[in-house]
């Protein structure tokens, strides 16, 4: 490798002077033959030296019009060309530093070429050509085609401002020529057209050859367009009758058709997400597919081209533009209203993430308050009928707030439209539908308050223990603690908190207790009841049909690994515990100011002190790793010994090269050594597999301890987790048992995969791939973890609704039902104000020790401790004492050393009716001595400021 580039290099020297020789004479290199040398040395693999070159290309600043003739010369594709390099050098900074050189070219090439292409100087002179000779107009239509989108917005402007009737027909021409992604900017412009050009504009668009395939494309779909002429009543005779014979071509029976009707449907499919957009990106970055939207800027009178917009912004773009096309048909047609109202209201909930949409967006909001009762509420009955989450929540808020009769007034064969909101299965519309109800006019049936009151009693449990950065709560069910607390760490690593259970009915306890749970992952070995009752169950409820499960098709028999495996894996945990630093050389940059000889001996002494580097830290770590082997208690064999001291050094080897970069070219003495076990391994001869699980078992104990004190730390466990995907155990020839049981899955599946919402996937072992089947659970957005802010919150109301039919302000309900919510919610501080008033009215000897221990606790605010006084005061009035012993002696205690004066009285009230003593009272009257005070000192009278008389006038 060094003989060869110095021999090349030397070539160079010789066929072409290095730059730094051209600098000493006062010359500097030309950026073409940089770029030439670069490619030479890219066909001779020689791809460090050729980084150089393309540092110094990009330093020379070439040229625009330098690019487009390598452009020329070389092909069109041959600055892209240079990403398929995978690797420019050992050195990360010099490789990474290259791909950005590449992207810099690439930009400043393409800019070059759109800078070309793209000026209003040459749009212009061709447009006006498309009013010339035969000649000029055919190469003018070639040459707007090529400019692409960017000449749309002349040609539109020149037909409305400075069009002759030549040039005219010229433009109209043109767009039968340019490619069909064009036409929805030609679209859009219609907006901005008089009526006659926009029958022209329609006519050219309908005598393209690929007319049909323009309508399985939103942005290209003009049908809704012909819909609109035709139907409009103030449309001009010419237009509609044009408009009528295009829809002959590509509809049946259009006079027997209403246009209205035709729009709402060609807008149905944006408002259920399923419209077909041509061009759609995905920047694979989890956000949501983007896609270009043209519009006509009424205030500039300009085309206006979006190039990004997400798909559902789109949907809601083009879906309320053909639905309010339908209302200028027909303004009373109400399934046009509702559309509106779909789209508007489903966005704007998601926009706000599902919060209050009165604060959220009052636009909307308006829309809604202002729409007739009998929309809103058929646009609910059919909400439920699809499933739409966040138009039920957007809807039942709305009819809540205006307290409609119709929305909770039930028959006897049929509930009210807000007791069905109850039963629907997501949190958020549970919780909106008994604040509804529970603020109606109307008085709630007997038969509902149940459900309203369990509603408000799921969302008072909130855990007030769950972090708020935290992405959500899931709910795990797995009998077996080992593989549940590693899914569980699992799950706390992508952010989610956990709560592990060992029974289904464990888990069924707890979805039924409380609502703040977000994602239930089940082992389907999980008992009690076995896995496909559990899963029916929960489709059942509709507490929990929408949360999204994961049932986890793990293996009969846990397949233990090999000790190959085992040993990569503590190898490495050992490299991302290292702490020293390694002190490890940068592999050699090449320069091409240096000379040949200076290139060959610094790229020499850099190799050696590599070598050293790599040699040290792999037999620091293979001894480390060796001696956790040897304390295991494994028993070998004295070939086995041999064969794992090999496989030891070589997955040190590994892991080191996964570190830093490891090759024949920056480190040849360590590449060596490392290709030659591979090389010893491979001809060693097949010894028996180690069988024996006492020494496996206290092996797989200790890298298990290994692996949590990893994970505690975030830096070491980023190292580890990089390193890992960079080693690849197949490539090492280790034998890699698969920990995948497909037959399990196909059976799970076959068992449960038919319900909605669930998912099998196989035994989580990895952050990445786990992660990736939980975010892929969350399909309706309104379905995705809520905030804990958001679910605290709804605890508070839920409080302040339980506290109130506790005192009686809202009648009907038995609050003893929720005293064990209320008694919680003293707990919490966020709580514990509203719940104050309901708990002192509870009878029970547990409300009244609850509201004493708050008043008794220093942890707790000052104003909830003396509320919390107050109110156990009127409760032992009004229940007597049934405060224990031991609380007692904390009052009375504490009634002496409070500092707050206010509430030290309070308390001292309290130890008077909890502790009565009347030989206590009386030794007090006895020991009462007041001291003496003597009388403050008596003030000096004030005297009276001396005053000057004044003088007597003169006598004359």
């Amino acid at each position: 490798m060094l003989a060869g580039l110095a021999a090349a290099a030397v070539v160079l020297a010789a066929g072409s002077p290095l730059p730094a020789q051209q600098e000493a004479k006062g010359q500097a290199t030309p950026p073409e033959e940089l770029f030439r040398d670069m490619r030479g040395l890219i066909r001779e693999g020689k791809f460090d030296l050729a980084a150089a070159y393309l540092r110094a290309f990009v330093g020379s600043e070439p040229t625009d019009p330098l690019l487009l003739k390598i452009e020329k010369d070389y092909g069109t594709t041959v600055f892209q060309d240079l990403r398929t390099i995978r690797r420019w050098s050992d050195d990360p900074k010099t490789d990474t530093q290259a791909r950005a050189d590449v992207e810099a070219v690439i930009a400043k090439a393409r800019a070059a070429v759109t800078k070309q292409l793209e000026t209003p100087e040459r749009v212009n002179k061709y447009i006006r050509n498309l009013g010339e000779t035969e000649e000029e107009r055919l190469f003018a239509e070639l040459e707007l085609k090529r400019t692409g989108d960017y000449a749309v917005p002349f040609m539109v402007d020149a037909l409305r401002r400075n069009s002759t009737p030549k040039l005219t027909r010229g433009i109209l021409a043109a767009i039968a020529k340019q490619d069909a992604h064009t036409m929805g900017g030609w679209l859009a412009a219609l907006d901005g057209l008089p009526p006659e050009f926009q029958y022209a504009v329609l006519a050219a668009i309908a005598t393209r050859p690929d007319v049909l395939e323009l309508t399985k494309a939103a942005q290209t779909d003009f049908t809704p367009r012909l819909w609109y002429a035709y139907g409009k009543a103030d449309t001009l005779p010419g237009l509609r009758e044009y408009a009528k014979a295009a829809l002959d071509r590509l509809y049946r029976d259009v006079e027997r058709r209403d246009a209205a009707a035709e729009l709402v449907g060609l807008a149905r499919p944006f408002a259920n997400h399923k419209a077909n957009y041509g061009g759609a990106m995905n920047p694979g970055t989890g956000a949501p597919a983007t896609v270009a939207v043209w519009q006509w800027d009424a205030k500039d009178e300009r085309l206006v081209k979006q190039p990004a917009v997400p798909v559902p912004q789109a949907d809601e773009y083009f879906g309320l533009r053909y639905a309010r096309w339908a209302l200028d048909v027909r303004p009373d047609y109400e399934a046009a209203q509702a559309l509106v109202l779909t789209l508007a209201a489903e966005t704007a909930m998601e926009r706000g993430k599902f919060g209050d949409l009165a604060r959220t967006d009052p636009t909307v909001y308006r829309l809604l308050a202002d729409a007739p009762a009998n929309v809103l509420n058929d646009l609910l009955d059919r909400a439920f009928a699809e499933n739409r989450s966040a138009l039920v929540l957007a809807l039942v808020q709305v009819l809540g707030d205006r307290a409609d009769r119709a929305a909770a007034t039930s028959t006897p064969n049929r509930p009210s439209r807000l007791e069905r909101a109850l039963d629907y299965p997501n949190p958020r519309v549970q919780f909106a539908a008994a604040n509804a109800l529970l603020r109606s006019p109307v008085p709630i049936d007997g038969r509902v308050r149940g459900r309203v009151l369990d509603v408000l009693k799921r969302a008072a449990a909130v855990d007030p223990g769950v972090p708020s950065g935290a992405k959500g709560q899931a709910l795990l069910a797995d009998p077996d603690r080992k593989r549940a607390d590693d899914t569980a760490a699992l799950l706390r690593q992508i952010g989610y908190d956990v709560e592990v259970y060992g029974t289904g009915r464990d888990m069924l306890r707890r979805i039924a207790r409380a609502s703040d749970f977000d994602l239930v992952v089940i082992d389907r070995h999980v008992p009690n009841p076995e896995l496909r009752d559990l899963v029916g169950h929960l489709r059942a409820d509709s507490n929990a049909a929408r949360r999204p499960v994961l049932v986890v098709a793990s293996a009969d028999q846990p397949i233990p690994p090999s000790i190959e495996q085992l040993a990569l894996r503590f190898a490495l945990l050992i490299a991302a515990t290292e702490t020293a630093p390694v002190g490890m050389p940068d592999p050699y940059v090449a320069d091409i100011r240096r000379t040949p000889e200076t290139d060959a001996s610094e790229r020499k002494q850099i190799q050696d002190r590599r070598d050293a580097v790599f040699a040290t830290v792999q037999k620091a770590r293979a001894d480390r790793l060796a001696r956790v082997l040897e304390t295991s208690g494994i028993e070998l064999s004295p070939n086995q010994k041999f064969q794992v001291k090999l496989r030891i050094d070589q997955l040190t080897w590994a892991v080191l090269a996964a570190e830093f970069p490891l090759s024949k070219a920056s480190a040849p003495g360590a590449y060596q050594t490392y290709e030659t076990l591979f090389k010893q391994i491979a001809v060693q001869p097949a010894v028996p597999e180690y069988t024996r699980r006492l020494g496996q078992d206290h092996l797989l104990t200790l890298l298990t301890r290994f692996a949590e004190d990893v994970a505690a730390s975030p830096v070491a466990q980023a190292r580890f987790e990089a390193f890992r995907s960079r080693v690849d155990p197949e490539a090492l020839g280790l034998v890699v048992r698969q920990p995948r049981d497909f037959p399990a899955e196909a059976r799970t599946t076959r068992l449960v995969g038919h319900y909605p919402g669930v998912k099998v996937i196989p035994e989580p072992h990895s952050k990445t791939w786990f992660e990736q089947d939980v975010n892929a659970a969350f399909q309706d957005p309104a379905d995705r973890p809520r905030d804990p802010a958001e679910k605290r919150a709804t605890a508070r109301l839920a409080v302040q609704w339980l506290a109130r039919m506790a005192t009686g302000e809202v009648p009907g309900f038995d609050a003893k039902l929720a005293s064990n919510e209320l008694l919680a919610a003293l707990r919490t501080d966020e709580l514990a104000d509203p719940a104050i008033d309901g708990v002192a009215r509870l009878p029970t000897a547990e409300a009244q020790a609850g509201l004493v221990s708050l008043a008794v606790t220093p942890m707790r605010p000052l104003p909830l401790r003396a509320r919390a006084a107050d109110a156990a005061v009127r409760h032992v009035q009004a229940h007597g004492k049934l405060t224990p012993d031991a609380l007692t002696t904390t009052v009375a205690q504490q009634s002496g050393t409070e500092a707050d004066a206010d509430l030290r009285g309070r308390l001292m009230v309290l130890r008077g009716l909890l502790a009565p003593s009347p030989s206590g009272f009386v030794t007090g009257l006895r020991s009462y001595n007041p001291p003496l005070v003597p009388p403050p000192a008596a003030a000096a009278p004030m005297t009276p400021p001396a005053t000057t008389p004044p003088e007597e006038p003169k006598k004359d």
